[in-house]
């Protein structure tokens, strides 16, 4: 507005140079292994700030230097240097690091093995083309190179169980290497067989066992063939197989074998009839000694050859069984016939009486009576030259005895007997019950037939009398012998009052027979005029008190009836008179 102009004060400033920041790597070639140690040197101020990849790692300060394990492959690592006087500040060209992955390996082999194998693979797989250091059990390291596709495989002999240890691994182009942990270990265990026990002979068509799945060591499997088969004699294979072949079991073979038992048979007959002298002669084929025989269900017996004979057989048909050592069984049949003539006879002694002494015969029965004249007969005696043709033997002693037959042919049979003890027959008359006879035998043979006095003949031997006197008893026994003898008895009677006082006194109260309790089975019946039957006595009653239904009866006869019931038959009627 007014055109006026001035020039003000001057400003001077000052400008400070920045400092140069300069930034360096322990690793000349910025090349490393992972995991390796990196330390980066910085200078051109005082305080320093270092970055990874623009993220700050490191915090301001007076270290010059930032060292990492860390880096990543690429990673770029810069540093921010000030100068604390100036406050200027200036950052660093980057040193990117080339970070090479550690190699890697790793080995897996076959973890079980039997110890019939003769070797086995172990497996190595990691790095492309790395160098693997490795050592067995422990023992001197050694190197083995993993081929383009990272892989290797090491074929070893193993006896023993034993353990392949991984040492080291080295990239032999990046010479990264790293030590290893890892290990493959192989069991070599011992090839098992397995066991079995069952039955393995057999006979012919018998029921075999069922082959079992499971060995007595516990292995697992199938058979083949699966069944045992018997139909047929011989030698089979059977072939068990284990179910887990990765286990050390190995197949197993045993051999079954099936027998049939064969037998023949040669009969010799009887020589005489009855002499039960037949005999077999048996030869066995195809079994096994020694052979448990019965004839006929008989007890068994052991022959230990294959041809062995049982004699002393009767006629007729017979049933042979026979079992060897294995348990192979056979049953035949065979027949046993005579070839002598039938001696059997029947011996019957006859007993009799000769003036009242025994005496004895026996009578010779055949069965087969149509020899009767070509046979000889000896008492006692098997001496050809004491047989006669006659049988009638006598009087012979008591005891035990035989009867010789001598047939024409030479063939003899005996055939025992007994002669009993006959003695003379006796007769012994007693008394021994009231008004009775008892007859008492000794010797003769029973049954023996009474007869008293002129009375018909009985088997009882008591006889009861009814009158005074002599009697006579005469026995018959079965032989026909008899003896008499004579007894002389009274009569023993009762007694019957004819009137009685039931008045208390003492004297005549009662009325009943005297001496009924010596007629055990005696009965007495009283009536009234009316002939009502007013008081039955049996033989122990003390008699009759002259009441009925417990009233008096009055004064006046009445009558009765008794029955001795002793045998003789006897019975009384009659009347007494009651007094009052």
């Amino acid at each position: 507005t007014t055109g006026c102009e001035a020039t003000s004060t001057g400003i001077t400033t000052t400008v400070n140079a920045l400092p140069t920041a300069v930034l360096g790597s322990s690793d000349a070639n910025d090349t490393i292994c992972a995991g390796d140690s990196v330390t980066f040197t910085a200078t051109g101020g005082d305080e320093y700030e270092f970055y990874v990849d623009g993220t700050s790692v490191q915090a301001q300060s007076t270290t010059a230097t930032y060292t990492t394990t860390t880096l990543a492959d690429g990673q770029e690592v810069t540093v921010r240097v000030v100068n604390t006087t100036t406050g200027c500040e200036a950052t660093s060209t980057g040193i990117t690091t080339t970070v090479n992955a550690l190699p890697t390996a790793s080995v897996s082999g076959t973890a079980t093995i039997c110890s019939e194998d003769t070797a086995v693979d172990f497996t190595f797989s990691g790095t492309p083309d790395a160098q693997v250091t490795y050592n067995i059990d422990g023992g001197a390291d050694t190197t083995i190179t993993l081929d383009g596709s990272g892989n290797a495989t090491l074929t070893a002999s193993n006896t023993a169980t034993s353990t392949l240890n991984l040492v080291s691994v080295q990239n032999t182009t990046t010479n990264c290497d790293q030590s290893l942990t890892g290990s493959a270990t192989v069991a070599v265990n011992a090839t098992e067989t397995p066991t079995f026990s069952f039955t393995t002979t057999y006979c012919q068509d018998a029921v075999p066992t069922t082959l079992p799945t499971t060995s007595i060591n516990g292995i697992d499997g199938t058979w083949s063939p699966a069944t045992i088969d018997t139909s047929a004699a011989g030698d089979t294979n059977y072939t068990f197989t284990p179910s887990d072949v990765s286990q050390c079991w190995e197949p197993v073979t045993v051999t079954v074998i099936v027998n049939k038992l064969t037998v023949s048979l040669f009969t010799q007959n009887e020589s005489c009839f009855g002499t039960n002298d037949g005999r077999v002669n048996i030869s066995m084929d195809n079994g096994t000694a020694p052979y448990t025989v019965s004839i006929d269900s008989n007890e068994a017996v052991s022959f230990t050859d294959n041809d062995f004979i049982i004699d002393g057989l009767s006629t007729g048909n017979h049933s042979l069984y026979i079992m060897d050592s294995n348990g192979c069984e056979i049953t035949e049949s065979f027949e046993i016939q005579t070839e002598g003539v039938n001696l059997n006879a029947e011996i019957e002694p006859i007993y009799g009486c000769d003036l009242n002494s025994p005496i004895n015969a026996i009578e010779v029965i055949l069965e087969d009576s149509s020899i009767a004249s070509d046979v000889l007969y000896a008492l006692d005696s098997t001496n050809p030259n004491d047989h006669i043709f006659n049988s009638s033997f006598t009087n012979m002693e008591p005891g035990s005895h035989f009867i010789s037959i001598l047939h024409s042919n030479g063939c003899m049979e005996t055939i025992p007997f007994e002669i009993e003890n006959r003695n003379p027959l006796e007769l012994n008359l007693s008394n021994i019950n009231i008004n009775e006879i008892t007859a008492t035998v000794v010797g003769g043979t029973a049954p023996y037939t009474y007869f008293f006095d002129n009375n018909p003949g009985t088997s009882d031997n008591t006889f009861t009398i009814n009158r005074n006197g002599s009697f006579i008893v005469r026995v018959i026994d079965n032989n026909g012998c008899e003896t008499t003898e004579s007894i002389t008895l009274n009569l023993f009677d009762i007694s019957i009052p004819n009137f009685f006082t039931p008045n208390n006194d003492g004297q005549n109260d009662f009325w009943g027979p005297r001496n009924s309790e010596f007629f055990p089975e005696i009965e007495t019946y009283i009536f009234d005029r009316y002939g009502r039957k007013i008081k039955i006595l049996g033989p122990f009653d003390k008699g009759w008190d002259g009441k009925y239904e417990s009233k008096q009866l009055p004064s006046g006869d009445y009558w009765y009836i008794i029955e001795l019931n002793d045998g003789s038959g006897r019975k009384y009627v009659g009347h007494f008179t009651l007094y009052r």
